[in-house]
């Protein structure tokens, strides 16, 4: 998975970077992701001089009085654009705001991508921002946040955290004390910290950057559960020095829905709401629920029809969401549809679970949850034996194809056209569903 997958990055992006641990590294190495289309990078701030090495062309704005773009800023490779030399401090000054309006209209009609520098850290893995800093722009699509793990279990100095006593005060920390993580998840979480300037129409995205052991990735790790919610994805990576060399992007976490379709007729059940069948002393349909509630999901939602009232009852207190299914004697694409709508806005990915299958487990949600975040596939589903089994997680790439589905196929037929990642899994028990009274004496025999 490249940087640009993970960022969720396209021709339409304007991405402003704050804080420090990786920022430059981070928008040159997207800027690479992106292949046969002119990229524009350029800053609010102050770069040093090298940096013009990192770019193909090197664009500097001696005057202000700028009437047009230039055709050559078309060319396909990564360009950037800085103001005139400042020789007292060594040093690229930012563009003018005229330069940047300029800028920005220009990427609008051209569908050119816009990677923004919007604060300077003196290579330190941890930053405070000054009281003018951030400086974002507007106009942008998306702001990331990157932070570095070699500050965190490091001490309060100036050579870990560029201006420490604005850290501390931040934080509440005295000068040479440790950084832990919750120091951290204080400080990103923050509104004067990591949050400072983000504007609210963007999306907010916090890349975990220098994870370089397996610790540092189960440190990006707790801090993703944390602070997922406040920003809307957490990625977790290790950006090289050298921008030439290979990007390690671990996981991506982003909110994801766990979604119980069980809005069906139970018409081969001879009379009985299979929903509602005993399994180990509650209704099957709890059980399933209390597996999706049990799992590292943002959002439980079960899509209801035949029978709402009787099977409601049975999940009335738990923390979840009842999302009517109208259409439920179509098939169980309507309930898909139900959900997709309900959720496309908010949610990046949709795990969905049938309610007559008892034997999937919270560690398999979890499991299958895994697997998305540290690929981005557009399909993410169990295999036993060959055989594909539920749950099944899509992608947001997904949702425009399965709105598109009628039926009783629900998601079946994608796995044709999108790419899938398997998890092979030993336990048979996953392809077991009960649709009718016989296989209900299966399961039961089973567990």
């Amino acid at each position: 998975m490249n940087l640009g997958r993970a960022l969720r990055a396209g021709r339409e992006s304007r991405i402003g970077f704050v804080g420090s641990g990786g920022k430059t590294t981070a928008i040159f190495q997207l800027a690479r992701t992106y292949t046969d289309i002119p990229v524009w990078v350029t800053t609010t701030t102050h770069l040093a001089y090298e940096q013009w090495k990192l770019a193909d062309y090197f664009h500097v704005f001696h005057s202000d009085n700028i009437s047009g773009i230039n055709s050559k800023w078309l060319d396909n490779g990564v360009h950037l654009f800085v103001g005139a030399e400042d020789e007292y401090i060594h040093k690229w000054t930012r563009i003018t705001k005229n330069q940047y309006e300029l800028l920005l209209s220009a990427v609008d009609t051209y569908q050119i991508p816009l990677l923004i520098e919007c604060d300077g850290s003196r290579g330190r893995p941890i930053k405070a921002p000054a009281e003018h800093e951030p400086d974002i722009p507007n106009g942008l699509t998306d702001v990331v946040v990157v932070v570095g793990l070699n500050g965190c279990n490091q001490p309060l100095v100036e050579n870990i955290v560029h201006r420490p006593e604005i850290f501390s005060r931040l934080v509440k920390l005295k000068p040479g004390e440790l950084v832990s993580e919750e120091h951290l998840i204080n400080y990103l979480s923050n509104e004067q910290g990591g949050l400072k300037n983000l504007p609210n129409n963007t999306r907010k995205i916090l890349i975990i950057n220098q994870a370089d052991t397996q610790d540092q990735v189960q440190i990006g790790q707790r801090l993703s559960k944390k602070l997922l919610g406040i920003y809307d994805s957490c990625l977790i990576t290790c950006l090289l020095d050298i921008v030439e060399a290979e990007l390690q992007v671990y996981e991506v976490f982003e909110p994801l829905a766990a979604v119980i379709l069980a809005s069906g007729e139970s018409s081969r059940m001879q009379g009985k709401i299979k929903q509602l069948l005993d399994w180990n002393g509650i209704s099957l349909i709890r059980h399933v629920t209390q597996q999706a509630l049990g799992a590292e999901v943002q959002k439980v939602g079960v899509v209801l029809g035949s029978h709402i009232h009787e099977i409601q009852r049975a999940i009335d207190d738990l923390p979840i969401e009842i999302l009517e299914n109208p259409r439920y004697q179509t098939g169980q694409s309507a309930g898909m549809r139900v959900a997709i709508n309900t959720y496309k806005n908010t949610y990046f990915n949709i795990c969905f679970l049938l309610c007559d299958q008892p034997f999937v487990t919270s560690q398999l949600i979890n499991s299958l949850i895994c697997l998305h975040r540290k690929t981005l596939a557009d399909i993410v589903a169990p295999r036993i034996d060959g055989s594909r089994g539920n749950p099944v997680v899509f992608d947001h790439r997904t949702f425009n194809d399965l709105l598109q589905i009628h039926g009783d196929q629900g998601g079946r037929e994608l796995f044709n056209t999108h790419d899938v990642a398997w998890l092979d899994i030993p336990d048979k028990r996953i392809l077991i569903d009960i649709d009718t009274e016989k296989d209900y004496q299966i399961a039961l025999n089973a567990q």
